[in-house]
Order: structure tokens, then C-alpha cells, then sequence
């Protein structure tokens, strides 16, 4: 960087006093997204534990929570126990509803399902966040994609 230009960086003044630095989310309901992304991934407390990790992006524009137009591209993430936990119901009727919803048909849980889902678009239920770390909402359920 010349001198010049380092004077010109200190002459900034941007006022970002009144900047919302949260997330933006969709608002709840249903909305078409594709599944840019899956892999397995080890639980962060419990690395002998797995999740299957969907990342989806929306297809087209969205309302946000507070009602703003939000772009194509909005991008949210799916996780799917791969172990029966105690206390759940049977750990498969997840698998089998995200098998569904992808492919039309209850195909077997494997690598090829895995490699298999990038690209497939589908129905995603948004609804309030439990936790809002990530943002105001979450996935609750992925549905077959009618277009």
C-alpha cells in the first residue's frame, strides 16, 4: 500500500452504530430448497455418536422473519441422527422421510444415498427456532417437492 492509500483508510468515518448484525432467517412455513451439501459428521460432545448434515439453500426469494424480501440463496442446515438415542423414537423414520422427500421412494441408507442427494430439491418446514444461535428458525420437516 502506497502512503496515499493509507491516508484515504484513515479518513474513513462509517457510522455503524444502527447496523442489525443477527442472522436474517425465512420466515416460518413451507419453502422450496435445494440440498447443496450432505455428509456424515461426528456429534461435537459425543464424537462415537453421527449425524447426517444436510446443507439447503433457497431456491427463490423468501420473506424473512421481520417481513424483508430476502435473495435466492438463503442457506439452512438439516441434521439426522444415525444412532437410536434412548429416549427417541426409531432413529430411521427421519432417513426414511428425507428418502421420500428426495427421491420419491424409501431407498436403502448408504453411501450412494448420500452421494445421491446434492442437487434434489425439496419441500422444507421452517418453524420457530428452539435455540437461536443460528438464527430465529429451523428445519422441522422435509416433504416431497411438487412444482
Amino acid at each position: 500500500m502506497s502512503d496515499n492509500e493509507n491516508t484515504e483508510i484513515l479518513d474513513l468515518d462509517i457510522n455503524l452504530a444502527d447496523v442489525d448484525t443477527s442472522n436474517p432467517s425465512l420466515a416460518p412455513g413451507k419453502v422450496p430448497m435445494t440440498i447443496v451439501k450432505a455428509d456424515v459428521q461426528a456429534w461435537k460432545n459425543d464424537p462415537s455418536k453421527k449425524s447426517l448434515v444436510l446443507q439447503l439453500k433457497s431456491i427463490n426469494e423468501e420473506t424473512g422473519t421481520r417481513g424483508e424480501t430476502l435473495p435466492p440463496g438463503m442457506t439452512m442446515f438439516y441434521r439426522a441422527n444415525l444412532q437410536q438415542n434412548d429416549s427417541a423414537y426409531d432413529f430411521r423414520k427421519d432417513l426414511a422421510k428425507l428418502s421420500l422427500a428426495a427421491f420419491g421412494e424409501q431407498r436403502n441408507f448408504n453411501r450412494d444415498f448420500i452421494l445421491d442427494l446434492p442437487t434434489k430439491v425439496v419441500l422444507v418446514t421452517i418453524k420457530p427456532a428452539k435455540n437461536t444461535d443460528f438464527g430465529e428458525t429451523e428445519i422441522k420437516a422435509l416433504e416431497k417437492y411438487e412444482e
